[in-house]
């Protein structure tokens, strides 16, 4: 089965780079008066984010000779807009709402993923309380879950193609609910309002000594990644992935996410996988057993 998906392709004939404007800035990079502007999926803090982005912002700046600045959008939908619409130059994205923002608005350049103790993949967890009697997915019948971001890859369309597998559409849980971030699912879960909730694994590890207990693990799926927008221009783009794969500062990396060891490339065949996984939401959705979400 084959998701639907609509082409919106669009034309941004201005790019950041304009051939012979001012004189070359390092790596061959025209500067400019304005900062590039890199949009991150809310899938933390606002404040959380920024302490994780803004050392790498400043790295950027110093290597592209241009000022870099990190804005965290009010929702997964607003950071789609933000890039596809051009208002950012940069995007961190899961692999799902990559997936969705080339559906929506036409083929990406992508600029790097994270590689986390050595894997440029990472897993996601389906997690009870410690005194939960719910041993794995097929338990979780009849119980209340919830979910991150609806556009989320690991707090809602990874584990929600789990449960399919597992046969429990979300038309067999009690009920279930959308509550905006992966530390709002944890403490969820952790307050007793739901039985069972879906996050990534460094937000499982955090609150898991607070009383979370692993039920399932995903399989493995692309790294989160940066996406440039269309109106960069294609050396400009260069210069940035070259930034990228050159980081070795630790300290910026692991602030990004707990155990990144670097930026390396993406393709998008990487997020394949992702995509069979949006087939099987789809098709369950089609046939009737799911609901709207």
């Amino acid at each position: 089965m084959v998701v639907k998906r609509k082409a919106v392709l669009l034309l941004w004939l201005l790019g950041v780079v304009l051939p012979g404007a001012l004189s070359a800035g390092p790596d061959g990079v025209q500067p400019g008066s304005g900062p590039l502007v890199i949009t991150v999926l809310p899938y933390l803090s606002a404040a959380e984010l920024h302490r994780r982005f803004d050392p790498l912002a400043a790295y950027l700046g110093e290597r592209l000779g241009r000022p870099v600045q990190v804005t965290v959008a009010a929702s997964y939908d607003d950071t789609l807009r933000q890039i596809g619409a051009g208002e950012a130059d940069i995007a961190f994205l899961g692999p799902a709402p990559y997936v969705r923002l080339v559906d929506e608005y036409g083929p990406k350049r992508l600029l790097a993923r994270l590689e986390v103790n050595g894997e440029p993949t990472f897993h996601g967890y389906v997690v009870t309380r410690e005194d939960s009697p719910i041993d794995s997915l097929d338990d979780l019948a009849g119980h209340a879950f919830a979910f991150g971001d609806a556009q989320s890859t690991m707090s809602h369309l990874v584990p929600r193609a789990m449960l399919i597998e597992a046969g429990v559409p979300v038309a067999r849980l009690a009920r279930s609910a959308f509550l905006n971030s992966h530390d709002n699912v944890a403490l969820g879960v952790l307050a007793g309002d739901f039985d069972a909730g879906a996050m990534m694994g460094d937000v499982y590890h955090t609150y898991r000594p607070r009383g979370l207990r692993a039920v399932a693990m995903s399989p493995p799926i692309s790294e989160l990644l940066f996406v440039a927008a269309d109106r960069l221009g294609d050396e400009f783009v260069d210069a940035i992935r070259s930034a990228m794969f050159g980081l070795q500062s630790a300290e910026i990396l692991s602030g990004i996410k707990a155990g990144v060891t670097r930026l390396v490339p993406v393709t998008d065949s990487d997020c394949d996988s992702m995509r069979e996984l949006l087939d099987l939401i789809a098709a369950e959705e089609e046939s009737g057993g799911g609901d709207d979400r």
